[in-house]
């Protein structure tokens, strides 16, 4: 079954470079390394300028674990980027 994270990013407004270049760094590191991850996109909120989200899908629950396993190295990258923590926050789910 399809795994899905969605993560709201609230970027320091004086941060917003060093944080595009890390999630354009991540989308293709994971982009060419994993294959098991379908779907991979950061957006923009159009009513919080410095409000990103992030929809990440993966085939399944291993290919998820795979990835956050993967990219744990980068936590202190992104905690020293964003206004508040996100590490607790991930909203998951899985798909039928």
């Amino acid at each position: 079954m399809e795994s899905v994270i969605l993560t709201r990013l609230d970027i320091h407004p004086d941060r917003v470079d060093e944080a595009m270049a890390l999630l354009a760094e991540m989308s293709t590191d994971v982009a060419a390394n994993e294959p098991g991850t379908t779907y991979y996109r950061f957006y923009r909120d159009e009513h919080r300028t410095n409000t990103y989200w992030a929809i990440e899908v993966f085939v399944d629950a291993e290919a998820k674990a795979t990835h956050l396993a993967r990219h744990q190295h980068r936590v202190p990258q992104f905690e020293s980027v964003l206004e508040r923590s996100i590490m607790n926050e991930l909203t998951t789910a899985t798909l039928p």
